[in-house]
């Protein structure tokens, strides 16, 4: 982020960190950002509760007297959240924190540019994936698992809706065996 838009937001040092060459603004910077800039927020209301959640969001800037703008700018993108990209298990807030960033981010056309990331995305960054033959027990224990009937029709449903997050993010293939292993299959 250029000096200029430092100075424009009133940002400061505690508002950033780098990770793996990511400039990353914390959520705090963001809202300084929103703030300043008067931006608005549509969300979608689908209270789908499931394992993953995703939420519309439409991030806009309306002309005012503090801008420059001839007419409404917007961006519309989406805040997602489930256990392959989140620590925390309040997904729908992580959702919109993450649609809002993003969102905000956009609408002034400094997403990603030059690396330039909101934290609440930065979770996808350092998580760590199982290795082969973590998979490769894990497999053999789900395996089992479907063929005793031992899974009830939440937990196979689970299953379904993490094979992703099971294969890519250790935390999620721990929480499978845990619950595998809870049935008995070990």
């Amino acid at each position: 982020m250029s000096e200029d838009l430092i100075k424009r937001y009133n940002l400061d040092e505690d508002d950033f960190w780098t990770l793996r060459g990511n400039k990353i603004i914390s959520f705090d910077g963001v809202v300084k950002i929103i703030d300043a800039e008067n931006i608005r927020f549509e969300m979608s209301d689908n209270l789908d509760v499931s394992p993953a959640v995703a939420i519309k969001v439409r991030a806009f800037i309306e002309p005012n007297d503090m801008n420059e703008l001839h007419e409404t700018i917007e961006e519309i993108t989406f805040g997602e959240a489930n256990d392959t990209n989140c620590k925390n298990q309040y997904f729908w807030a992580m959702a919109e924190k993450r649609g809002k960033a993003r969102a905000a981010l956009k609408v002034l056309g400094i997403y990603g540019k030059k690396n330039f990331y909101s934290e609440v995305e930065a979770d996808e960054w350092t998580k760590k994936s199982p290795t082969v033959k973590q998979i490769e027990q894990f497999n053999r224990l789900e395996k089992k698992a479907l063929d005793s009937g031992v899974l009830d029709k939440d937990a196979r449903n689970w299953l379904k809706a993490n094979q992703n997050g099971i294969r890519n993010n250790v935390d999620v293939w721990q929480k499978a065996m845990k619950a595998l292993e809870g049935r008995g299959v070990a």
